[in-house]
């Protein structure tokens, strides 16, 4: 994803405003001047990227189960870590992160975990989520129903 951003950012900085102007200047100094001005946005849009993510939804919906743990993981940047199950006999193990600053939430699902209830949970996933907020899980627990 961020390799498409990073190519549609490189052909509308430089080679379309090139081809439009109809100006082939092939000079070395020319070239140096239009890959530094290049460089320095594409790596200050993949440090944007990095650091806010890419807030655009790609999935929604339910998932019915049981919680089998709740942990804070993270050195610098901590966030929350669900593992869940369909079934509690199955070996299969999913994996998904809840908003950090939702304690709320984070005490339901703690309470869910000891009483090894069956729940229904909404949850949503993004492209890239910002650092730290959801520390590899592929979507993130938004509700219980």
């Amino acid at each position: 994803m961020i390799t498409t951003i990073l190519f549609f950012t490189l052909l509308f900085l430089v080679l379309i405003p090139i081809w439009i102007s109809g100006e082939y200047r092939y000079d070395k100094d020319y070239l140096i001047w239009i890959s530094w001005i290049v460089w320095s946005i594409l790596v200050i849009i993949s440090i944007i990227t990095i650091f806010t993510g890419f807030p655009f939804k790609n999935n929604e919906g339910q998932y019915k189960g049981y919680v089998t743990a709740v942990e804070q993981n993270g050195a610098i940047f901590k966030g929350w870590n669900v593992y869940l199950k369909t079934d509690l006999t199955s070996s299969n193990e999913d994996k998904a992160c809840i908003d950090r600053d939702n304690q709320e939430l984070i005490n339901k699902l703690k309470e869910k975990q000891e009483s090894k209830e069956n729940i229904t949970l909404e949850y949503e996933g993004t492209y890239q989520y910002p650092i730290g907020v959801c520390p590899g899980a592929d979507w993130m627990i938004i509700n219980i129903k």
